[in-house]
């Protein structure tokens, strides 16, 4: 049995068997990067775009608090990255603000 472009000879590909295979890795990579942007913690939600405030008021204080740099005058970038402890056997969660909205939700270790 030979093969063409890694495709068993004989066996036909067709829009019908191609479609649903990019479909669904289409939505795979989308749902993965929505989940990212989202996070449930203390049964409300975040996401990025919210401004640390709000963040402070739904998650409560977090464990660890670090300012990664600025810079000075009104040219200077604000990133901060906040890092919430969840309990054991719960992944670390690692937000990132720049100039004053979160940017990005990480899942980091387990505790």
């Amino acid at each position: 049995m030979g093969f063409v472009f890694g495709i068993p000879r004989g066996l036909s590909v067709t829009r019908s068997t191609i479609l649903p295979l990019l479909l669904g890795g289409a939505l795979s990579l989308w749902a993965s990067t929505l989940q990212a942007a989202l996070w449930r913690c203390q049964g409300k939600i975040i996401s990025t775009g919210d401004p640390p405030a709000l963040v402070l008021a739904r998650c409560g204080p977090p464990a660890f608090r670090q300012t990664l740099s600025g810079g000075a005058g009104s040219r200077g970038v604000l990133v901060e990255e906040w890092t919430y402890l969840q309990g054991p056997n719960r992944f670390i969660k690692v937000l990132r603000f720049v100039n004053g909205r979160l940017v990005n939700i990480e899942t980091g270790k387990r505790q």
